[in-house]
């Protein structure tokens, strides 16, 4: 009878009812957690309570169903029933706990082991699962990095100590951050390590140690020394833990989930197939919904911007148009056509124009009147434009319809919108609520320049990019949303209520702040006289969305100190603060930062490159090659080799000058006067006397005279066309011609005109330095191709920031707050302005509070409205978080994508040929090529392979049998004359390192001809112009007749190979010659004799 209760209790929680019901109550248990918050009534607070108590009892109750229905084997056997135990278990000891001693610190850190039953959803959400179970496996190696962070937190707060410990008293305040206390220099430290303020707390240690000039500079080491190893070094090792979870997160292994599998069903095989049911259900939903999605994508207008004419949509178009209807046809005509989309572009361009060139502050500016009938226009064009769409495409019943694509349903939502706020105006004069309607619907209007990405394909990209970012985050941002969620609970338990203060700082009780104080200015002798105030600090945690609101600010790590610091200053529930009440508050803070700017937005980051590298080597790979293998060979197709302008009179002037101006010794003399020039640069300091200027000035005159003898003799060397073909070569000329200018203005205008930034040509030369080294060549070649793949990047940033500037304007100007002459949206260009210095993160959450609703209007908008408005908007907060979200935590970090994508060859194996190795090819050819003729002799080409260090190269340490082996594969056509052409040895030199469709001798005609399939369908063009036949011969001109690289180095490698197997037999033939003659003849005699024959046989 037992055995039949435990298989019935066991088919009860295996089912959906049960599964349904638990989560219900999660969320239940979620709601009343998360009500709780400051000034709530005695009944609520009493309700909440025995609400705990009722879940409580569910979830044990749950908990013990579970182990009686399964067995306490089975059921601890899984690590997620492990984890719900603990969390019941410490649930039921803080509300003990509670009863006992309750509003302590530490009964509300306990309190997060209940708040941690809201993972209880993650034990039936797959992919959530496989991401906490990933996040749970790396917990050695965080709390490993988190010693060593501690470690070097102890260590440097123990050296602040020693060195600034009771030094921070100044004469006027005493800063919140010192080292008089080892606590408050932990504290200090941790600060210093998240970057945020720690230029302040430097400046104020060379203060106390006897300012600039007394000596208080050297102190800065010790704080440069703190960012660079602790903020630089040791914080990203978090993102490089943060991309390990990333792929463990999708490879959990197999025997895991068997394992789970076989403890969730272990005994029940009918049981086992019902699962399998519904995952097939679940399947067929999936196909199901794919084959929708293929059916959309069958007729998508993705392919080009304005490629050739789409076929028309096969099904009838509003139940009366069909196919072959005339009239549809015509229109169809119109809207396949390439000046149909080039049309709409410009008036998209347009209207956007249109949009920036509004005055938002003054509605009654005629500009505002006149820009309004353009609108008129521009609505209609996109009116137009829908409408012949809809005839072309039917409206939404069929596959490839217009309602069917995303893009289509977003330019009919701003059209219909714009038509309605037109309907509003012109029907009701537009006052009252008519205009707030009004002006809601026509902020849609910034939405059109987004019409433009689908018309991009670059930029569509690049903005799909964000999007599967997005999709790929999604599983990051819940469990993000959650531990939010959970550290804003425990904010609310700790400080609601006790974010209060008086505006007079000596009255720390609400009863006492009453009436009017002194405050004394420095430097006024006289004082003024305030009112006093009893206020709520803007970031408070009185319930739980003003906490999470709060904690968003703290996770941006912007002004997060004064955060903690007023959290460590509360006391109690409406009273003022204290200094440093409650110290052991500031932990809190740690935690949260160690599990978010740390941790959670590292990963963050991490999945935005991880999403844009693997959508880049998708687009990349095509035609069996990949992305390495692609952007090599488009290297080589586009490679030219480079001059170096030999004169071709060997005997005149002007080769020895070009001899001169080549040689090593001119490079290296040239490299020291650039040295000599940025130290005589660094020399110069406030207050020197006028000999020293004299000296310093006489030695950059005499440099920059050097180098304009360089720049004349290289002039005279390569020649005037030659010579600014180069653009080192033009970059110097620039820099000369600017230290001149800056010379002669210095000597003889400096009195009546102010030409400072021609000073920066003089420092400019240093950038030179860069030419020199083979690996910081490849590093500046690398940075300059990341700015190929940044404009559309670019473009789409600046997209977010001109739909964002057009949203705000009218709210006053106040010295008082961060809206102010200098930052306002009084027009466009202060609004993007504005919003540039929110995207890097520089007191964005003073500008958000500064635009909360209820704020005053501009004096403009107050004179011409008919009641006094208020301005800003409660949704600031909405705009403002999003706009951080969108522009901090994802736009920007796509910079980093690109170039990391582009430098990614600094974490894979050195030894793999890339294109950023490719320019050194260049570079040594033209040692054997000075002319650029584009040909070497065969012979010439080896020595240059030898003189290049691999992966370019085969090094002077690769043997010759093995180099020759690498040229019979490489078997470039021979001219008639021994030479080789620059493009086929590069393209050669790149396939056989590479493996480029590389196959047995018998199978290698096979493989050319699959290789220039591919090179004609991914570089067209270039097959126009014969280039895929220059760098893959046709077999014609390898077949037996034609000479060969590999040829020639086959039969060298055959004669090398005779030879050394010649040596060998007669080697053995004088061994056994002379074996019999050891015993008769005298030792010495027989050993002359047996080397002279050795050395007729290797001579």
């Amino acid at each position: 009878k037992m055995r039949r209760i435990r298989v019935c209790l066991r088919h009860v929680v295996k089912s959906q009812i049960f599964y349904w019901s638990v989560i219900t109550l999660v969320f239940l248990n979620t709601v009343c957690v998360a009500s709780e918050h400051y000034g709530q009534p005695e009944w609520f607070t009493e309700f909440l309570k025995y609400a705990e108590f009722t879940f409580l009892a569910i979830f044990i109750s749950e908990m013990l169903i579970k182990i009686f229905a399964m067995g306490y084997r089975t059921y601890f056997t899984s690590k997620f029933n492990r984890f719900d135990c603990i969390v019941i278990v410490g649930s039921a000891i803080e509300v003990v706990w509670a009863e006992v001693k309750g509003g302590s610190f530490g009964i509300s850190v306990l309190r997060a082991l209940r708040l941690l039953r809201i993972f209880k959803l993650t034990s039936y959400w797959l992919s959530l699962r496989n991401l906490v179970r990933s996040l749970l496996h790396s917990m050695r190696s965080i709390i490993s990095l988190l010693f060593l962070l501690f470690l070097f937190i102890v260590i440097f707060a123990l050296l602040g100590m020693q060195l600034f410990g009771g030094k921070f008293n100044f004469q006027n305040y005493h800063p919140y951050t010192h080292f008089d206390t080892f606590p408050i220099a932990l504290i200090t430290v941790f600060q210093i390590l998240t970057g945020e303020d720690w230029n302040e707390v430097m400046y104020l240690a060379i203060e106390s140690q006897g300012g600039i000039y007394g000596g208080g500079m050297v102190y800065c080491i010790y704080f440069i020394v703190l960012v660079l190893f602790g903020n630089y070094t040791l914080l990203n090792v978090f993102l490089a833990i943060a991309v390990d979870n990333l792929a463990n997160a999708q490879e959990l292994t197999a025997a895991d989930e068997a394992d789970e599998k076989a403890n969730e069903m272990y005994d029940e095989e009918d049981e086992s197939l019902g699962f399998d049911e519904r995952d097939l259900e679940i399947g067929a939903g999936i196909d199901v919904e794919l084959t929708r999605e293929l059916d959309d994508e069958e007729f998508d207008e993705e392919d080009s911007p304005f490629g050739g004419p789409k076929p028309i949509v096969p099904y009838s178009s509003m139940f009366i148009l069909s196919p072959t209807n005339p009239f549809r046809c015509l229109v169809h005509s119109v809207v396949a056509t390439k000046y149909f989309e080039m049309v709409v572009m410009v008036v998209i361009c347009a209207s956007s124009i249109s949009l920036a060139a509004e005055d938002p502050v003054d509605d009654e500016n005629p500009r505002n009147k006149i820009l309004q009938y353009f609108d008129y226009c521009f609505t209609g064009v996109f009116a137009c434009e829908m409408l012949l769409k809809l005839i072309d495409q039917g409206v939404i019943l069929h596959p490839g319809s217009y309602c069917r694509d995303f893009w289509n349903v977003l330019d009919g939502v701003v059209v219909v919108c714009a038509l309605i706020g037109f309907a509003f105006s012109g029907t009701s004069g537009a006052t009252g609520k008519n205009l707030s309607t009004i002006k809601s619907l026509r902020v849609l209007r910034v939405l059109r320049p987004l019409k433009t990405i689908k018309r991009i394909p670059k930029l569509k990209a690049v903005f799909d990019c964000v999007v599967n970012s997005l999709k790929n985050v999604f599983n990051i941002l819940i469990v993000y949303f959650l531990f939010q969620f959970i550290f804003a609970v425990i904010a609310v338990q700790l400080f609601k209520g006790r974010f209060f203060y008086c505006t007079d700082r000596t009255k720390r009780f609400a009863s006492e702040c009453h009436g009017q104080y002194f405050v004394y200015d420095s430097g006024n002798y006289f004082p003024r006289v305030e009112t006093r105030e009893w206020r709520l600090r803007p970031f408070n945690y009185d319930n739980t969305l003003n906490a999470m609101l709060t904690l968003f600010v703290v996770t941006t790590s912007e002004g997060w100190p004064g955060i903690r610091q007023n959290s460590m200053d509360t006391t109690f529930e409406d009273q003022g603060p204290q200094p440093y009440y409650r110290v052991e508050v500031a932990l809190f803070y740690v935690m949260f930062f160690i599990v978010f700017p740390f941790f959670f937005v590292n990963i963050f980051v991490a999945l935005i490159i991880i999403t844009f590298q693997e959508q880049g080597e998708a687009e990349l790979s095509e035609g069996d090659l990949d992305k390495n293998q692609k952007q090599c060979i488009d290297f080589a197709l586009n490679a030219k080799p480079r001059s170096l302008f030999m004169p071709e009179d060997k005997n005149s002037i002007k080769y020895r000058i070009w001899r001169l101006v080549t040689s090593t010794p001119f490079e290296y003399f040239i490299m020291a006067m650039i040295v000599l020039n940025t130290l005589i640069l660094m020399m110069k300091y406030h207050g020197n006397s006028d000999t020293y200027e004299k000296v310093l000035r006489i030695f950059n005159t005499a440099l920059t005279a050097v180098f304009t003898v360089e720049s004349i003799l290289k002039i005279l060397a390569f020649g005037v066309r030659n010579y600014f073909k180069d653009g080192w070569n033009r970059f110097d000329f620039i820099t000369v011609v600017g230290s001149i200018t800056d010379a002669l203005v210095t000597e003889f205008g400096g009195h009546f005109v102010s030409l400072g930034f021609l000073r920066l040509f003089r420092a400019a030369r240093l950038i030179r330095l860069l030419q020199q080294g083979y690996t910081i060549r490849i590093l500046l070649w690398t940075f300059v191709q990341s700015f190929k793949a940044l404009p559309y990047v670019c473009l789409l940033i600046g997209m977010l920031f001109f739909i964002y500037a057009i949203v705000f304007g009218n709210i006053q100007l106040d010295p008082t707050t961060e809206i102010n002459r200098h930052n306002n949206f009084q027009s466009f260009f202060n609004a993007v302005i504005l919003l540039f210095r929110c995207a890097t993160g520089e007191a964005w959450q003073e500008i958000m509070m500064s635009c909360n609703g209820g704020k005053q209007c501009s004096k403009i908008t107050v004179a011409t409205a008919t009641s006094t408005p208020t301005c800003g908007s409660c949704g600031g907060i909405a705009y403002f978080t999003s706009f951080v979200f969108l522009s901090s935590f994802l736009m920007l970090n796509l910079f980093v994508a690109v170039i990391m994508d582009n430098f990614d060859y600094l974490t894979r194996d050195s030894s793999i040929l890339g294109p950023h190795h490719l320019d050194e090819f260049i570079r040594v050819w033209a040692d054997f090529d000075p002319t650029a003729t584009g040909r070497i002799h065969y012979s010439d080409m080896y020595e240059m392979l030898r003189n290049i260090a691999p992966p370019v190269g085969f090094g002077r340490k690769c043997p010759y049998r093995l180099a020759y082996k690498h040229l019979i594969r490489m078997n470039m056509p021979v001219a008639d004359d021994g030479t080789v052409h620059f493009t086929t040895t590069l393209f050669a030199l790149i396939r056989e390192s590479l493996s480029i469709k590389m196959r047995p001798v018998e199978e290698m005609d096979e493989a050319d001809e699959e290789l220039r399939q591919t090179l004609r369908k991914i570089w067209p063009l270039k097959s126009k112009k014969n280039m895929i036949d220059l760098v893959v011969p046709p077999n014609g001109d390898l077949c037996f007749q034609k000479l060969t690289v590999g040829k020639i180095y086959a039969g060298l490698l055959i004669l090398e190979n005779w030879r050394a197997r010649k040596s060998g037999v007669e080697f053995e033939m004088i061994k056994r010659r002379y074996a019999a003659t050891m015993l008769l003849r005298p030792a010495r005699e027989i050993t002359t004799k047996f080397g002279n024959l050795l050395g007729e046989v290797f001579i």
